[in-house]
């Protein structure tokens, strides 16, 4: 089969919603959406919605597999615009321990023996929007791009930065720029987001020197300007602003002008490409495939189950024989002897093929379940990213180095304290710092040396390392940097101080000192500024 579209996210339950509970919700829209007259929307070939009058097949298979999976998987067929055209929707909806996924897609098929599907244009199923009004949506761990971003000419640094060279950028960019004569795109920019909504990022530059300003961050061939539209795909950085810019397709003005169907074929040969690329990149759900290998595992289970019985049985009918053996004659007990052992001869043959074929499906669910293993290791890194990036208070972060570094760290209760009170504005930057320093601990627990000295490791991570303060300071406000530790007063001078501004919302201290006996870190203060002669 040709595919047509592909959309694969998570799902994230609203806020005080249960994953069980969200599944729930969602299989109801499924089951809503089959129930129709027609479920949703058909292929587009000619740019317009389409809804043949007959002939639809659906199939709906719900498994509940225990407390923690779930499953539900939808296949919807149909007759397309033409007889040489059949269009197959499928959608899958899965819960696992890790959360939730859905992945639709929607494939055109030969509609008859010997015919070859003729190219079908894309579309969205409404299904997904289905899906999205019940719970938020993450592709590549970020949220999907709801609305048009507008771009002026102060701005497009932070675009770039932010978005456009951002290797961690799941979806493609769309870049609309304005045209000289009515400056304004040739395409309206929020069209287009409902046309590729879900599979790119929109950008409008509102401005003719906006265009300019990127022309000067990113270079000209890789620039978007004079009405053109561009796609950039994903992985772009600026390393490699240097290779073959074509790959990146741009949509110029003259191929579609004004009054010749241009807001309708311009979206479509845009999501033409989108979706050939989603169909490959979202080829993958390894939510969906986690809960379909516990649904064969389950009903594997239930055919050694049945098999059990099954033998059970045999070996029943066999005494029964035995006894009605001894009524017999002797002759014709000479007889069912020899018949029965060479029906027992075959069945030994038929449980020895069953057996082999036992063991050749062990050997493959336990290679499945290695993969399975690796595939929930990628899995939870990208959930520990979603932990880090919803971090929003400082005393957030103490917790969680707590937990994950509690082998190089100790906090005493003013450390805690002082993070709990802070407003500091960027508590994954305070991550981030105690990050650095386990992996300097754990160095130093391994080697007894770093190999240079602590100011160059911090400096080349990003961090101003001090490891004292002020002759004046520790005079006059000494009493602020000492903390009782083990039993005796210590000076904290080791620290590094995160922004300029003294404001505690843009600026923290964490002041240490390094036990060499325990091989640990101990945090004194983490929070607000303390006195020095600036404050």
């Amino acid at each position: 089969m040709q595919p047509v579209y592909t959309f694969l996210a998570n799902l994230l339950p609203p806020t005080g919603q249960t994953d069980a509970a969200c599944f729930a919700a969602l299989a109801c829209a499924v089951r809503e959406w089959v129930g129709g007259e027609y479920p949703g929307q058909t292929l587009r070939t000619d740019g317009t919605p389409t809804t043949p009058a007959h002939g639809h097949l659906v199939t709906l298979d719900a498994t509940k597999i225990d407390s923690g999976h779930d499953l539900i998987t939808l296949d919807w067929s149909q007759p397309g615009e033409s007889p040489d055209i059949r269009l197959v929707c499928t959608v899958e909806l899965a819960r696992v321990p890790l959360g939730l996924e859905t992945k639709v897609s929607v494939r055109a098929a030969a509609g008859y023996a010997g015919a070859a599907p003729a190219n079908v244009w894309a579309y969205r199923p409404g299904i997904i929007d289905k899906f999205l009004s019940l719970a938020g949506g993450m592709i590549g761990g970020q949220p999907i791009p709801c609305a048009v971003r507008h771009v002026g000419v102060q701005f497009v640094p932070g675009f770039v930065d932010d978005l456009l060279l951002n290797p961690s950028r799941a979806l493609p960019v769309i870049v609309l720029s304005p045209h000289p004569q009515t400056h304004r795109p040739i395409v309206d920019p929020e069209k287009l987001l409902d046309e590729v909504f879900g599979l790119a990022h929109v950008v409008e530059l509102l401005h003719r020197d906006t265009t300019f300003a990127l022309t000067n961050c990113i270079g000209k061939e890789w620039s978007c300007f004079y009405g053109a539209i561009r796609v950039y795909w994903p992985g772009l950085t600026a390393d490699q602003l240097n290779e073959d810019f074509r790959r990146h397709p741009i949509f110029f003005p003259d191929h579609y002008p004004p009054g010749d169907d241009a807001d309708v074929r311009l979206p479509q040969d845009i999501l033409q490409r989108l979706t050939a690329w989603a169909n490959l990149r979202f080829a993958d759900a390894p939510f969906v495939r986690q809960a379909r290998a516990a649904a064969d595992r389950m009903k594997q289970a239930a055919v050694q189950k049945q098999l059990a019985e099954l033998t059970a049985g045999v070996e029943q009918s066999k005494e029964y024989a035995r006894y009605l053996e001894l009524a017999w004659d002797e002759n014709r007990k000479l007889k069912d002897d020899a018949e029965l052992r060479n029906l027992e001869l075959a069945e030994a043959r038929d449980e020895l093929t069953r057996q082999k074929e036992q063991w050749a499906t062990v050997a493959v669910e336990i290679a499945d379940a290695k993969a399975e293993t690796e595939r929930q290791a990628r899995a939870a890194a990208r959930y520990r990213d979603r932990v880090l990036a919803s971090l929003r208070r400082v005393t957030e972060v103490i917790d969680l180095a707590k937990d994950e570094f509690a082998d190089v760290f100790e906090f005493l209760p003013d450390a805690e304290k002082s993070a709990a009170d802070s407003p500091y504005l960027t508590p994954r930057r305070v991550y981030d710092l105690f990050a650095a320093l386990a992996v300097v601990m754990h160095e130093l627990q391994a080697h007894d040396s770093l190999g240079e000295p602590l100011y160059d490791r911090l400096k080349r991570l990003g961090f101003e390392y001090k490891d004292r303060i002020s002759t004046t300071a520790e005079g006059k406000f000494g009493d602020e940097y000492t903390f009782m530790y083990r039993g005796a007063k210590r000076l904290f001078e080791n620290h590094v101080t995160l922004g300029k501004s003294h404001n505690p919302q843009d600026c923290l201290s964490v002041h240490w000192l390094r036990d060499e006996e325990r091989k640990r870190f101990v945090v004194g203060w983490c929070g607000k500024h303390r006195t020095n002669t600036r404050t």
